[in-house]
Formats: C-alpha cells, structure tokens, sequence
C-alpha cells in the first residue's frame, strides 16, 4: 500500500506530505552549487514528511574527508533559507558530522549521546537534501555495519534492534531530563513522546521483524530499501491497510500541532494533574488507543514462535 493511497481519508497527514515535499523543494532550489563530499541529512518532521506550521529545522551536514569547511558553508545558506523554527543549539543538529565515525565505536565509550541519536535518526527518520551520495554511502555502510554475513537466516538482526530499543528508552529518560532538571514545556513534549517518537520505535521495529528468514544479502538490501522511506510509508509498505486505524489516530495529532492556538494549550500544560486541560486529556486518550493498536498489530502479524517476539523481551 502506498502513502497516495490515504489522501482523502487522512487530511493533516496529506497537508503534511505536501508541505514536506514543497519544503524540500525549495531548500533544495536554494542551494548554492554543491559539492559531492557534503550531504545535508533532515531528521524530524521534515525527515518524516510530516511539516506543520510549528515544525523546526532539524538538519546536519555529514560530510567525507577534506569537506567540514565546505559542510559549515553549505549548511549555513540552507538553515538560513528554511524557513524553518531553529532546532534546540544543546541537541544533535547543525554541527558538521564526518561521515566516518557514523559506524565507529558502536556501543563503545566514544558512542556519546549526540553520536547514537544522529545514528539512530539516520536509520529511522532522515532524507538527504542536494547531493546524497555521502549519504548513500553511510547508510549503506551502516547496513552492513548492523547485519554482517555471519548472521543467520532466520535471525531479525538483534544487534540493530537492540539499538534500537536502546534508542527508544534514552528518548524516555531524556524527555524526564529535560521536562523536570531543565523545566521545558512538558506538555506538547509528552504528546510527542507517545506519537511521533513512538512511530519511529515502532517502525524500526518492524522494520527488524520483516527480515527473518531471508540470507544476509537480502535483509541488507530490504533494510536499506526500507531505511530510505519516511516511516509511515514504511509502515505501509509492510502492513498495509492494518496500519490505517493507527493512522487514524496519528492524523488527529498531526492536526493538533498544526493548530498554534492548540500547541500552546499542550505547551502550558505541566506534570501536575490539576493543569491537564480538557484538549491534553482527548490527546492522551488517543495516543493509548494508538499505542494499543500498534501492540495488536506486533501480535495479528507476528506468531509467538517469530523471532521478534522472544527478541522484544529478553
């Protein structure tokens, strides 16, 4: 099944997509003249085709050696005309990133916080804008990276799934960080946390589901295929129309953050209860119904004995 497929039953999601495509498209026409050895990687909403009127700019050059000056310069003229809300300074956007180290000291000391959740994000939610061929070659070696020839047919690829839960976790614990040590808005956050950055999860892992059972050679070229679409494509290209209630749901949010009026009652929303408004208690609500869905989905797809279900435990 295909995103074009959904337009006139999910209507944010499709003013999303087009805005995305329309976004990329006059990024893209800015650019000045390009060189092959930067790629500009999007993460986020304009990663997942899903740009509202409130989204930032959340975006890195990665770039082969001898390039971090032209990144730097490359980077600047495109944050400059995005037109874009500016991404946080503190996180893991804006900074040049060599593309080598994408795929060095996985799980060692040198995999800090910014290293992982740009690795992560690359695999789960990225599009490159002008020239993709740095980043052709990095997901391509992150692929390998994550599946090697020694893995077994029937294997899913724990290694990349165990990053990917581990990914998942750190958003939780980062969103407790940031929301109670750093006092930002916790509201809008949450509601975030239970939707878009659950999408992402839970693509990523059915996106490991979806390679039992294949040789080694297969799953890479699968992963990669898979890694290249926005999530919710991924999602559809995998589970067809049993993904469409969930969906149903995530539009609903998509137009709740379109809407400033809305976003700001979730902004002003805290942790103590007594400051839940009538609008935080209706989104809550449906992001369980969206989280139940997506549990349904792991057990109708996926029998007991699949690989998956043992690897989602222990």
């Amino acid at each position: 099944m295909k995103f074009e497929d959904l337009q006139s039953k999910y209507p944010y999601l499709t003013k999303a997509r087009e805005r995305s495509v329309e976004k990329i498209a006059d990024i893209t026409r800015r650019l000045p003249s390009q060189s092959e050895g930067v790629s500009i990687v999007a993460n986020g909403s304009l990663a997942r085709a899903e740009v509202t009127s409130q989204s930032d700019f959340d975006a890195y050059p990665m770039y082969a050696p001898g390039y971090k000056r032209s990144a730097l310069e490359l980077f600047e003229s495109v944050r400059a005309g995005a037109g874009l809300r500016e991404f946080a300074v503190d996180g893991a956007f804006g900074e040049p990133v060599p593309a080598i180290t994408m795929r060095k000291r996985i799980g060692g000391q040198g995999d800090d916080n910014r290293r992982f959740t740009r690795r992560m994000l690359l695999i789960l939610e990225s599009a490159p804008i002008g020239s993709r061929r740095i980043y052709d070659e990095t997901v391509k070696s992150l692929v390998s990276r994550y599946i090697s020839d020694d893995i077994t047919d029937k294997q899913i690829g724990r290694f990349l799934l165990n990053d990917i839960i581990r990914f998942y976790r750190q958003m939780c614990v980062d969103f407790e960080f940031k929301t109670v040590e750093q006092t930002k808005p916790w509201g809008v956050r949450y509601i975030k946390l239970i939707f878009s950055r659950k999408l992402i999860y839970f693509s990523g892992i059915i996106m490991c589901a979806e390679l039992a059972n294949r040789p080694a050679q297969q799953k890479r070229d699968m992963l990669q295929r898979m890694i290249y679409m926005p999530p919710i494509d991924r999602l559809l290209y995998i589970l067809g129309e049993d993904i469409l209630p969930a969906l149903h749901e995530y539009d609903n949010f998509l137009s709740v953050l379109d809407d400033k009026g809305k976003r700001d009652d979730l902004s002003a929303v805290e942790m103590l209860r007594a400051t839940h408004s009538p609008l935080f208690k209706e989104v809550k609500d449906s992001g369980h119904r969206y989280s139940t869905k997506l549990v349904d989905l792991i057990r109708s797809r996926y029998p007991v004995e699949h690989p998956i279900r043992e690897a989602l435990i222990v």
